[in-house]
């Protein structure tokens, strides 16, 4: 009796360990302020800058996910916090609530602590942890979408309390409102329904019923309509420049600018599968997709209709994802997708396994206890976003831009949304999205006297990252930057000239035809940052590979051991190859070195060097040493 008693009390208060464990988790490894990423992240700080403002998302808007995170950052503003943080917190709640909902559509099936351990990997997977800790529509997605099926399995027990079924309606009209992939599950509740009888016992006030609860929901899209006057839209600059009108808003909420997004898997069949096969391998570890996989096929032999409409929505959403485009940015809807597979694990959990030489039949619960900390310790490192400070950082560089600076964005990026929370702030800059390389040297070449950078988003776009620079060809220089910012410049630009002669004169040649000529050095506790400043005296014969190094050195100032290093495979962060350097130019070159973790040797023994290295012979050309005091440790 008091072994059931226990058991009792520790169903009751699973969920709500399961709530405050997770939601502390996901709190504690959200990302805070603004919101700096690719992939999934690329539009977080679109999404909350929307709920912030209570404005207008991209298509197809997300009326749902707007409207109640934006009145859920209210609670942060008035706490004193940051509103953007609380937007990612949404995210937390929502997925910490849907893993409570999910314990109770699992406890219909599976004992307790069968339940508690599969929403446990649920919620330490990397799909849900990962939409825990940013902003994105997918945690409300899977909140509702883990209502609808626990109001299906409820109403499949009792199919005469037609309230289970209307609950699943007003939820599905939700999930519609919110993201329509929802849809993949409209098979699987009408097989439930239909499995239930339902076409016995509905009568046409009951389909009346159902319709308006499913349709209410919908009205939330009035909502885009109603902002319109104000041109609330948030993000969508390369689209629409507010004030939108009705007809914009209408585009949005049918789609506009999601065309070609679905594609036919069948030419790249094997890729995507391996694409998104691999995603769930990754997210669920490759034991825990087969061990799920065979609790999913005693799942279906113990509840036959409920089993199969899980697996139909599973495998709806598995080819669906195989349609989508081949982006790493799906892979966060592949919580639905692979929720059949905690299922199954919660159905293997509940078995027990006999043991005739020890007499004992074992829990598979306990073995199956070891994908915890196994997942916790892939999950961890890959979300915990809170220690990222890339929004800050770009929000800074906004900030310490000279006034009337031109920053070339790109248009949809997370760099272009803090730009213009910068402008908002009252910092003045100007954004361009145009992404065409000829019309950036134009603007280049005629507005010698503004400031111009390209951002980290538009390098990327123009392929910079990658090793490609469509800019080089057409007559402008690049000028480095301690920011994620590449400023353009005009070839032989007097103000270069200007800040060398301010700096530190050095003037030591450091490869044939190229000048250090003079420098600056600052350190914080991250590590130091050094301008340099250099000047083509004469031809340079080859394309120099630039390197930055602290090394150590003995009495004699010979070199024994390096330290930290930083090296590009081009001056200017690897964008302004000297073979482009014209005779006269000044070049203003940027280098971070980072600090070793450990503690550095004593002073008198480190040396900043710098040179270059000659491609056709592998070795440096000259070294230009510095005193580690110009630039110390702090």
């Amino acid at each position: 009796m008091k072994h059931r008693g226990l058991h009792a009390l520790m169903a009751r208060l699973a969920p709500l360990i399961i709530f405050g464990a997770f939601l502390m988790l996901y709190w504690s490894t959200a990302a805070r302020g603004y919101i700096v990423g690719g992939g999934a992240e690329a539009e977080s700080m679109e999404l909350q800058r929307a709920a912030v403002y209570n404005g207008i998302a991209h298509a197809t808007g997300y009326p749902a996910y707007v409207i109640l995170a934006h009145y859920f950052t209210r609670i942060g503003a008035a706490l004193g916090d940051d509103p953007f943080t609380w937007v990612t917190y949404f995210s937390a709640l929502t997925v910490a609530l849907a893993l409570v909902v999910a314990y109770f559509l699992l406890r219909l099936y599976v004992p307790w602590y069968a339940a508690a351990l599969a929403i446990s990997l649920f919620g330490l997977s990397g799909v849900m942890w990962h939409i825990a800790t940013i902003a994105e529509v997918q945690g409300l997605h899977i909140l509702t979408l883990m209502g609808i099926l626990y109001l299906a399995a409820r109403y499949l027990r009792q199919p005469e309390r037609l309230a289970y079924l209307e609950g699943a309606a007003l939820l599905f009209g939700l999930g519609l409102a919110n993201h329509r992939i929802i849809v993949l599950w409209a098979p699987s509740i009408a097989l439930i329904a239909l499995g239930s009888g339902a076409l016995r016992r509905l009568r046409p006030w009951h389909y009346l019923r159902l319709a308006a609860m499913l349709a209410l929901p919908l009205l939330l899209y009035y909502d885009i309509f109603l902002k319109v006057p104000a041109g609330a839209v948030y993000g969508l600059g390369t689209t629409f420049n507010p004030p939108i009108n009705a007809y914009n808003a209408l585009q949005i909420v049918f789609g506009y600018g999601q065309e070609g997004l679905l594609v036919s898997p069948l030419p790249e069949l094997w890729s995507r599968l391996a694409l998104v096969g691999g995603f769930h391998l990754d997210f669920f570890t490759p034991i825990g997709v087969v061990l799920g996989a065979l609790g999913a096929a005693l799942f279906v032999r113990k509840a036959p209709l409920y089993g199969a409409a899980l697996l139909l929505g599973s495998a709806l959403s598995f080819v669906f994802f195989m349609t989508w485009r081949q982006d790493h940015k799906a892979f966060i809807y592949y919580a639905q997708s692979g929720f059949a597979l905690i299922v199954g694990l919660a159905c293997l959990a509940e078995q027990r396994l006999r043991l005739p030489c020890l007499s004992l039949r074992l829990s598979l619960a306990v073995p199956l206890l070891a994908l915890v900390p196994l997942l916790f310790a892939i999950s961890y490192p890959r979300n915990n976003r809170a220690v990222d400070r890339r929004g800050a950082e770009y929000y800074t560089a906004y900030a310490t831009l000279p006034p009337e600076s031109i920053v070339f964005t790109g248009g949809w990026s997370p760099d272009h949304w803090i730009g213009l929370e910068a402008i908002a702030a009252g910092h003045r800059i100007g954004l361009f999205y145009d992404r065409e390389a000829p019309f950036i040297a134009a603007v280049a070449q005629e507005r010698r006297t503004q400031n111009i950078y390209l951002s980290y988003w538009m390098q990327m776009y123009l392929g910079m990252l990658s090793g490609q620079n469509p800019l080089l060809d057409l007559g402008v220089a690049f000028g480095g930057t301690h920011t994620p910012f590449i400023q353009i410049l005009p070839r032989n630009d007097p103000r270069l000239v200007a800040e060398a002669e301010r700096a530190i004169k050095l003037e030591q040649m450091a490869a044939p035809g190229i000048q250090l000529y003079s420098y600056r050095a600052q350190t914080d506790a991250q590590g130091a940052y050094f301008t340099l400043y250099w000047r083509v005296v004469d031809a340079i014969p080859e394309r120099f590979i630039p390197f930055a190094h602290l090394r150590t050195v003995d009495a004699a100032g010979k070199t024994i051991g390096l330290i930290a290093q930083r090296d590009y495979p081009d001056p200017v962060r690897g964008y302004y190859p000297t073979t482009f350097w014209q005779y006269g130019e000044v070049i203003r070159d940027t280098v971070f070195i980072a600090w070793p973790p450990e503690a550095l040797p004593p002073a008198q023994t480190l040396r900043w060097t710098f040179g270059f290295i000659s491609p056709s012979t592998g070795q440096r050309v000259s070294e230009i040493f510095l005193p580690f005091e110009v630039a110390k440790r702090p």
